[in-house]
């Protein structure tokens, strides 16, 4: 049985002229003043069994519990980002926040991950050297822009041993190689090898808070007789550690991305032809 619905009657003085916000204002103003920035869609990995924990050798999520797909290159309003430093027990981890705003074709949900491509963050790290197929290298926490310093511990009654790009090491995407002089035998040239790095990168945040979710407005075209999405609006923390971290061959995490495809006369209403869901 279907209920009745009742419908209120409009108040006195409803038709008098109205006021309404222009979506392509604010569309505009995030356009000419944002950053530009890539956005990932995250989703739970179904490989979580029940009453139980996420497979540590799933090659979707790596056992993080969470997949990122369908990038998509975009502009979007940044405010009030800080970066504060905790120390736990085990670690350092940077606590920075974000307020974002976005068009309303690139939604946001909870922990999206947002990649600021013209930002530049500065970060300290100490990485472990290891041996893999005769290349002595180590992972990084970003993908660097630019590597500043490195440093490379040999003794500690010695000074450390400052290394320079292109003839010490180089840097392959989030990867650090030495240069084979530092191999002896087929083995690293001291015990435990470890190095401090100093490096410059784009900043992540993950999306952790949506404060405005839903806003909807009336149109001035017709004459408020129907209704558009207005921008975006939530808030990031900065990611300390990249969940999909690849292993040496770039093969350990599979990329789940897909080109979406509907039904022609509901892409308006799914807009799947800009990915944006």
């Amino acid at each position: 049985m279907t209920s009745i619905i009742k419908l209120q009657q409009a108040p006195s003085g409803s038709n008098a002229p109205q006021t309404y916000f222009e979506k392509n204002d604010f569309d505009e103003t995030i356009w000419k003043h944002g950053y530009n920035v890539i956005i990932e869609k995250a989703l739970k990995c179904p490989c979580k069994s029940t009453g139980g924990d996420n497979l540590s050798n799933c090659k979707n999520c790596g056992g993080t519990g969470w997949i990122f797909i369908n990038p998509i290159q975009t502009k979007a309003v940044l405010r009030s980002q800080n970066l504060t430093t905790k120390f736990k027990d085990w670690s350092e981890i940077n606590i920075g926040n974000v307020n974002i705003t976005v068009r309303d074709i690139d939604k946001l949900a909870f922990m999206d991950r947002i990649t600021v491509l013209d930002g530049e963050s500065i970060h300290t790290q100490n990485a472990t050297l290891r041996m893999y197929e005769g290349v002595l290298f180590a992972f990084l926490d970003y993908d660097p822009k630019c590597v500043s310093t490195v440093f490379l511990f040999k003794d500690p009654k010695e000074k450390l041993i400052h290394l320079n790009k292109t003839v010490d090491y180089t840097v392959i995407d989030s990867k650090i190689i030495l240069d084979t002089k530092f191999i002896k035998q087929g083995q690293p040239m001291y015990d435990d090898m470890t190095i401090s790095l100093r490096y410059i990168h784009a900043p992540q945040y993950h999306v952790v808070d949506i404060m405005r979710d839903v806003i909807v407005s009336p149109t001035a075209e017709s004459f408020g007789n129907q209704i558009t999405q207005m921008p975006i609006s939530a808030q990031g923390r900065r990611a300390h550690y990249v969940l999909d971290r690849q292993n040496f061959e770039g093969n350990l995490i599979l990329d789940n991305s897909y080109q979406k495809l509907c039904v022609e006369d509901e892409c308006d209403k799914c807009k799947c032809l800009n990915n944006n869901l």
